[in-house]
């Protein structure tokens, strides 16, 4: 109702645009296999004049050029990106935990001192290495969200984003259970371990 398209097809509307943020040449390309799921949401969104939401954390670290290519594929002359920053002490152990969850079996103190090592060097710790190529791009405009800094005025992100970004206030979230649960570090060590004597 307020101008926004969600597209949740093919993806999961929970887990946003994952698979398609991670694989941009199977999709945006005219003779790429996905073009036409671009198109649909192109004809949808021009049907109702809609705006667009698309939602994964890896768009940021896609090529702005292929973003604003499929920015076009999809009908529209510009775009905003949305850059969440994180404090890069407190995301670590999690962005660790997931590395392993995917088979990854540098330890924490290997992975620790791989980006601290060259801080500035390191996309996790240095924001500006994806928010730099972000504004050089005239047809992009960037919406930087402090995520610690909110969460400790005590606002709600999500609340944040549908008031001050997408200017649909009073949207409230519906947390049915907790996705990304964070585990004891002792817990990615033994996953860790268990990947390393099977491997």
């Amino acid at each position: 109702k307020a101008g926004w398209l969600f597209p949740d097809h093919p993806t999961d509307p929970r887990a946003g645009q994952h698979a398609i943020a991670s694989s941009l040449a199977e999709y945006v390309p005219e003779d790429a296999p996905g073009h036409s799921v671009l198109t649909e949401w192109a004809r949808q969104a021009r049907s109702h004049s809609h705006s667009m939401v698309l939602s994964a954390e890896t768009f940021c670290r896609r090529d702005v050029t292929t973003i604003s290519e499929m920015a076009r594929v999809l009908g529209f002359d510009s775009y905003e990106m949305v850059y969440v920053i994180r404090d890069p002490l407190d995301v670590f152990p999690s962005i660790w935990a997931e590395e392993v969850k995917h088979g990854h079996t540098l330890s924490f103190a290997d992975r620790f001192a791989r980006d601290f090592a060259a801080p500035l060097r390191s996309r996790l710790l240095n924001a500006m290495r994806d928010i730099t190529q972000i504004l050089d791009h005239e047809n992009v405009r960037l919406h930087a969200v402090p995520y610690d800094i909110l969460r400790r005025r005590g606002v709600d992100v999500f609340a944040h984003m549908a008031q001050e970004i997408l200017r649909v206030p009073g949207l409230k979230p519906v947390i049915e259970t907790r996705i990304n649960s964070r585990f004891p570090q002792e817990v990615t060590e033994f996953l860790r371990l268990l990947t390393l004597l099977h491997y």
